[in-house]
């Protein structure tokens, strides 16, 4: 979780970036000892192919973890796109004050879906809903990005 709010916080110091990939290789390949992969059999080319190669036996909820990591990656270098998409279609005062908003949204974006994480006390919580949560909220924000730019 610090690793993320230190990308987070490194995201904001850029004005031009909409966000960053919040998992690095290793979240994604996780390990038991540092060497051996606890899920070599995980197809990592797509978020789709990572869960079609989930094995249903044990630790199924942690294999969907990952693949909703790579899902999230690939989001934000889409919500990063369209972010840049609409920055070029912008004046000068425009693109300040979004870029203001985009980091305002990141923040709160983070905060919402810690908050996701912890409670309430109905339904899922934990890290699966964290994830799940950064990823709804994304793809609503690469949408309201896409309209605004045309």
């Amino acid at each position: 979780m610090k690793k993320l709010l230190l990308i987070s916080a490194t995201v904001f110091s850029f004005s031009n970036i909409a966000c960053a990939a919040p998992y690095g290789e290793k979240d994604l390949k996780p390990t038991l000892d540092g060497k051996n992969l606890i899920f070599p059999q995980l197809n990592l080319s797509s978020p789709e192919r990572c869960r079609d190669s989930v094995d249903l036996g044990a630790m199924k909820n942690s294999q969907w973890a990952i693949c909703d990591k790579l899902e999230l990656n690939i989001l934000d270098a889409s919500l990063n796109s369209s972010y840049q998409l609409l920055r070029k279609k912008l004046d000068k005062e425009q693109k300040e004050i979004l870029t203001k908003g985009q980091k305002s949204w990141l923040n709160f974006r983070e905060e919402w879906c810690l908050f996701e994480q912890v409670g309430p006390s109905q339904g899922p919580m934990g890290e699966a809903r964290y994830t799940s949560c950064l990823i709804e909220m994304t793809e609503k924000q690469i949408n309201r990005l896409k309209a605004l730019s045309e």
